[in-house]
């Protein structure tokens, strides 16, 4: 377990100059636009990840239902996040299928994406129009 928590640390070092300006940037977001998406925060319209945030929010309180209306795609990601864990930190070996199921996760998630486009949008606390966006601020202030 030290051994795990050593290399976990070694890692969170790694990837502090990338973890201090993503910091930075969703705390301007948030404070702006009250988003961090890239995606609502450019456009205004949910992303593929839409969700995941109040999904596993609600997964921790043990609420299934109101969870799986948010993202049900969060159980494939928290899945593919054990797996990583435990062959990163515990096993120690290079995720041997890691890239593959990465990439079946990421495409899982953006059909489901296209799925909730089509018979949720403009419906429910996820798949909303967020007006709060940048492509109307520059529209706005042009026309």
């Amino acid at each position: 377990m030290k051994k795990a928590l050593s290399l976990f640390i070694t890692d969170i070092k790694k990837m502090a100059p990338a973890i201090i300006p993503v910091t930075f940037y969703c705390l301007m977001a948030y404070l702006l636009f009250d988003t961090v998406c890239p995606l609502v925060l450019l456009t205004g319209y949910p992303c593929p990840a839409c969700g995941l945030s109040r999904a596993f929010l609600y997964l921790c309180c043990g609420q299934w239902g109101p969870a799986s209306e948010c993202n049900i795609m969060l159980i494939p990601w928290l899945l593919f996040a054990a797996y990583f864990i435990i062959a990163r930190y515990f096993v120690k070996i290079r995720p041997l299928a890691g890239e593959l199921l990465l990439c079946i996760v990421c495409l899982s998630t953006i059909a489901y994406y296209i799925y909730r486009l089509i018979y949720v949008y403009p419906s429910g606390p996820v798949m909303v129009y967020h007006e709060k966006n940048l492509m109307t601020l520059i529209l706005r202030s042009v026309l």
